[in-house]
């Protein structure tokens, strides 16, 4: 996953601090740069102290993402758009939706958990993301 200056997310990653909040999600760690955490959130706000550097982080909302989902938030995270559907089926994702089952695209799947996700998380801009992303694809 390449890293981005742009300064339309409003952090740098080049001038990030080298804090991580890691999340055990089923069985993949995901490591996240904390500043990008508490720049997007409204709600919530990353604290280390001795203790807790270094350590696993636990997700603060009620929901309780699969790693799926997750990736998904990691990639919009580091740059500002939902990940494609060919990301998606890149990635590792529950067998029922390997099977055919879906009856939409992956990436409205994907945008509506992250809107959820993104709604307890206090991340505004990615819920408008998801919204916007879901609006134009069943508008055009």
């Amino acid at each position: 996953m390449a890293a981005t200056s742009n300064s339309e997310h409003g952090v740098s990653v080049y001038s990030m601090s080298q804090k991580l909040v890691y999340f055990d999600i089923d069985d993949e760690r995901f490591v996240v740069h904390a500043d990008l955490l508490d720049h997007h959130s409204e709600t919530w706000k990353t604290a280390f102290d001795e203790e807790t550097a270094g350590t696993g982080v636990h997700i603060p909302c009620t929901s309780n993402p699969i790693s799926p989902v997750f990736r998904g938030f990691v990639h919009w995270l580091y740059r500002q758009e939902l990940p494609t559907e060919e990301i998606i089926k890149r990635s590792k994702f529950p067998p029922a939706l390997s099977e055919g089952k879906e009856n939409q695209p992956l990436t409205c799947s994907m945008a509506i958990e992250l809107y959820f996700f993104g709604h307890d998380l206090g991340m505004q801009k990615l819920c408008n993301d998801a919204v916007t992303f879901l609006f134009l694809q069943y508008t055009n």
